[in-house]
């Protein structure tokens, strides 16, 4: 199990570094094609309005998740390298997605990198601050070094990167599975990034024209992808969540009252790509005869990542053979309220894809 660990983390720096070096020239890149699109289109009627902005972000999530399902996948250790295409990709549309919003609230002329960075990584509830500062109803902007804002971008890559990990069955890209869960993933947090640049362009923009004297040192110890509480309980309890996720996908299996013999391949995938102790895969294999396996969702709500991972697997396993039941329907919803999330976002994802 650990050299399988330790070829997994490799797999995921490879990525991340992947990710990153073409991300980081996205920004400047992104923003200057919207701006000529825009200078082309000068027209108030060619524009986009406030009233336009929800628009914008569903149209981009949706072709975000078009993007990801569609994709061409392949199984094995290298599953997840081979999604970097597809992430960039993404990426690169939630820049456009932001600078679009920026526009249709008049925020043009303030949208550099550092503020399509800033919103973006707001999106994703970390280490923000080391670009934006929200002030009352003011955004201020940072303007950073081209190595610092270097630093930043691999550092929103890794976070980006461990958070489309999260779902079992995207690494393990189960045969007309995998693809659906990464367009899942894809549309879901693109309407995170849409919905984050609302809340954002709705203030007021300043740019400090001075760099901040901060240092590549100080960004690197200070925006850790998770506080250090939760980096050291997920030492503790990563396995476990892994375990308690493929319990729940087995009670998803058994909803209809039999695991099927290709819901038992899925299942055996799964095991196999999943970290667990021989102790662990001993325990499943014992309860695969339960009537309903017992699980307790307030561990997993604990990390936000991991419930989004869990409920995209549930909806893709579903979704497997085109016949989303209803039984499986009510058994997500359920997991998906006791894992914090609002029927609105579980019905939104039910339906995409």
């Amino acid at each position: 199990m650990i050299n399988q660990q330790n070829t997994s983390n490799k797999i995921i720096q490879e990525l991340q570094n992947q990710i990153g070096e073409k991300i980081i020239t996205s920004f400047d890149m992104v923003a200057q094609d919207r701006s000529n699109y825009f200078a082309k289109n000068p027209y108030q009627d060619q524009r986009p309005s406030i009233e336009s902005a929800n628009l914008i972000v569903n149209g981009y999530a949706k072709r975000n998740g078009g993007i990801s399902a569609a994709a061409n996948l392949v199984s094995g250790p290298l599953a997840m390298l081979a999604v970097a295409p597809e992430i960039i990709t993404v990426m690169r549309n939630q820049i456009a997605m932001i600078y679009d919003v920026g526009v249709a609230y008049d925020k043009q002329q303030y949208l550099n990198k550092e503020l399509l960075a800033g919103v973006l990584i707001s999106s994703l509830g970390t280490g923000a601050n080391r670009v934006i500062v929200i002030q009352a109803s003011t955004i201020i902007t940072k303007k950073l070094t081209p190595s610092i804002f270097k630093r930043i971008v691999h550092q929103l890559t890794g976070n980006v990167v461990s958070r489309a990990g999260k779902s079992i069955v995207s690494q393990s890209l189960l045969p007309g599975v995998g693809a659906t869960a990464m367009g899942l993933w894809s549309a879901y947090s693109t309407k995170q990034v849409g919905n984050k640049s609302i809340q954002i362009f709705e203030k007021e923009i300043e740019i400090l024209d001075e760099t901040p004297s901060l240092s590549e040192s100080s960004i690197e110890y200070t925006d850790n992808l998770l506080p250090t509480s939760d980096i050291e309980e997920n030492k503790i309890t990563g396995e476990r969540l892994e375990l308690l996720k493929i319990k729940t996908l087995i009670n998803l299996m058994k909803v209809d009252g039999s695991i099927e013999p290709e819901e038992k391949e899925y299942l055996k995938t799964i095991i196999t790509n999943a970290n667990l102790t021989s102790a662990e895969i001993q325990e499943i294999k014992n309860l695969l005869s339960a009537q309903r396996i017992e699980v307790d969702y307030s561990i997993i709500a604990k990390y936000p990542d991991d419930a989004l991972g869990l409920l995209i697997d549930l909806i893709a396993l579903a979704k497997r053979d085109g016949d989303f039941h209803i039984t499986e329907k009510m058994y997500i919803k359920q997991v998906g309220k006791l894992m914090g999330f609002s029927e609105v976002d579980i019905a939104e994802m039910m339906l995409a894809y």
